[in-house]
């Protein structure tokens, strides 16, 4: 039998176990002239919803699983998956399951989880593309448990979409109030610019100062009062004529026929 052979028949990869078994080695026990062992390891294959299992030498199993795969009995993501899940047994680490393990799904009770990993039932998506056979096997209850792995799956996938979805607007969302907020504070600086641009220009005058008498004003007043005072009101002086002038000055009147150029020559000598 080989690998196709199991696989055909299911919608699931089979899971596919490893194991060490200790083997008889004729030719080391030959060359050493007593019993010697090796160790061999072994794929174990388990269809989904059996309890069947085929047990192949891992050097069988592998060129198995390669012509298989290029005979298209197999899609390749279950080959990679299967060697990696041999390096990785190697190693001492567990292949992880394709799905959601059916131990940690919470919607069933644990007498239910039980049964469907005796079966060979071991994720989610095993239980919801289960197939007759494994309807068969499940029994009492099994197209309720199917049919609730179907629309626990289905709701999973429309609120995982969803979520990312929410996740990226509120992302986006928050990039933008922050690009808002920024640009609010720009503007009020703006509108502070503009706002002095518009107030006038006032020109510089010099300070009114408040009426009333300061030193100053009564220095000056004291100052110009004394000046004043020294000065003598002028003289008032009676206007004579020449003739009265001449007449005073030599004690007789001047000649009728004098000129006042003359008169005036006399009273100045």
């Amino acid at each position: 039998m080989s690998v196709g052979d199991v696989t055909e028949r299911e919608e699931r990869p089979p899971y596919v176990k490893f194991e060490t078994v200790e083997k008889n080695d004729p030719e080391a026990s030959l060359k050493m002239g007593r019993a010697m062992s090796k160790d061999v390891d072994y794929a174990l294959i388990n269809p989904p919803y059996s309890k069947d299992q085929v047990r192949m030498r891992i050097d069988r199993w592998k060129d198995n699983v390669e012509q298989d795969t290029r005979n298209k009995r197999i899609p390749p993501q279950w080959k990679d998956a299967w060697f990696k899940g041999y390096e990785l047994w190697k190693t001492g680490q567990e292949a992880p399951l394709e799905g959601t393990p059916i131990k940690d799904w919470s919607s069933i009770t644990p007498s239910q989880i039980k049964n469907l990993l005796n079966i060979r039932i071991l994720t989610v998506e095993d239980l919801a593309n289960v197939n007759d056979e494994g309807l068969r096997r499940i029994g009492m209850g099994a197209n309720d448990l199917k049919r609730k792995a179907e629309n626990w799956l289905k709701a999973a996938n429309d609120h995982g979409p969803l979520t990312i979805r929410v996740t990226q607007l509120e992302t986006e969302n928050s990039r933008l109030l922050v690009t808002v907020e920024d640009l609010i504070e720009k503007n009020k600086a703006l509108m502070s610019q503009l706002e002095a641009l518009k107030q006038p220009v006032q020109a510089y005058t010099q300070p009114i100062q408040e009426q009333g008498i300061s030193v100053n004003d009564i220095l000056d007043a004291n100052q110009e009062k004394d000046y004043h005072q020294d000065i003598a009101p002028p003289t008032v002086v009676e206007t004579k004529s020449l003739t009265e002038q001449f007449q005073d000055k030599f004690g007789r009147k001047p000649h009728s026929k004098m000129s006042e150029e003359k008169l005036r020559q006399k009273l100045a000598e």
